[in-house]
This record gives structure tokens, sequence and C-alpha cells, in this order.
């Protein structure tokens, strides 16, 4: 059963893995802080009803769920805008 008056939860993710990953790497390029970071074979807090885990690869993920627009195309030019800033923002 749905609801007509809810609109359904809208977001991005940028999400970066491998077994080599280092996060910091990835954070000390983009500005904003990640959801989530770990290395492959780092105990991370996946959540209350998770508890600890061992990552399986190394993860970096970012999402856009702190936005307030619905409309999908703020969230991906906000992803967008952190991997290609414009000259304004890598000069100041």
């Amino acid at each position: 059963m749905t609801n007509s008056g809810c609109f359904p939860k809208t977001y991005a993710t940028l999400r970066f893995a491998g077994d080599r990953l280092d996060p910091e790497h990835i954070s000390a390029i983009l500005p904003v802080k990640p959801k989530r970071s770990h290395r492959k074979g780092q105990v991370f807090s996946a959540g209350p009803r998770a508890g600890n885990l061992t990552g399986r690869t190394g993860i970096w993920y970012f999402d856009t769920r702190g936005m307030q627009s619905q409309d999908l195309a703020d969230h991906l030019r906000a992803i967008v805008k952190l991997l290609y800033p414009s000259r304004a923002t890598l000069i100041a």
C-alpha cells in the first residue's frame, strides 16, 4: 500500500571501492566527509543492528541524503560539483 501524499526519498551516492583503496586518499581530494569509509580488513561499525564487521574490500561512500530537494537532478549536480569543481573553487 502506498501513500500518494508522500514522495519517495531522493538522493544520489558516490562510492569508490577496491581491495587496495585507501579511503584517506579520497578524503584528501574531495571536500566532503564520507558517510562511511574503511580499508579492506578493517573492523568498522555497520550500525546498531549489524554491529561490527570486517571490510571485505576498501570503501569510501558519500550520499546526498541531507539535501532537501526531491529533484534527482539537484542531487546529481551536487555529486558532479564534487568531482568537477569550478575554476573559482580551485583558485580560492
